[in-house]
């Protein structure tokens, strides 16, 4: 590791600089996002996975196409 001395608000701070190929936390530590799997072996998924991604995917579609009809339709006639 180096050693990088900085100046802040008139006092020095001395920094340790890391690798940037090295992981701050070994990967099993890392706590899996809503759009990551939970773990790399998983293979089956359940139907409430299915349901669940239908949902965020079926949702915003449909969401869409009901506020540009109400729009539409509350905008009335074009002259």
């Amino acid at each position: 590791m180096s050693r990088l001395r900085i100046m802040v608000h008139e006092q020095e701070i001395e920094c340790r600089l890391r690798a940037a190929d090295r992981a701050i936390r070994p990967a099993g530590r890392v706590v899996a996002g809503p759009f990551d799997p939970a773990t790399k072996d998983a293979a089956t998924t359940s139907l409430s996975d299915a349901l669940v991604t239908g949902l965020l995917v079926v949702y915003p579609a449909v969401a869409t196409v009901v506020a540009l009809v109400v729009g539409l339709s509350l905008s009335g006639p074009v002259a």
